[in-house]
């Protein structure tokens, strides 16, 4: 089976709206268990930015930009994920796998 090409993919901790540097060193490998290569290696993510997202969750709920937001407000955002979501459909499609070791297109 060929591997799914992998692009370039920048991971990081999404904070306050913002791709964040880990404040850990560790990282994760991605190894595709059909061949056993690693495809990429990602933060593993550490205690201290659990704190910083938690943190940010917590003062978009306590200042009202999520919890108070109108319902097409937040219509609007999660749309607009959905559509980012379909414009890298297939991106996405061969990153999982890749991961996953499965031919593009197998379901789950």
């Amino acid at each position: 089976m060929a591997s799914a090409p992998v692009s370039s993919i920048t991971v990081a901790p999404l904070i306050d709206g913002v791709l964040s540097s880990s404040h850990g060193e560790a990282l994760f490998e991605v190894v595709d268990p059909s061949t056993g290569r690693r495809r990429m290696s990602i933060p593993a993510g550490c205690r201290d930015d659990v704190d910083r997202a938690v943190a940010s969750g917590r003062r978009a709920f306590d200042d009202g930009t999520w919890s108070e937001a109108p319902p097409s407000r937040r219509k609007e955002a999660l749309r607009r994920l959905a559509d980012l979501i379909e414009a890298r459909a297939a991106e996405l499609d061969a990153l999982d796998a890749a991961e996953m070791g499965k031919p593009v297109g197998e379901p789950f």
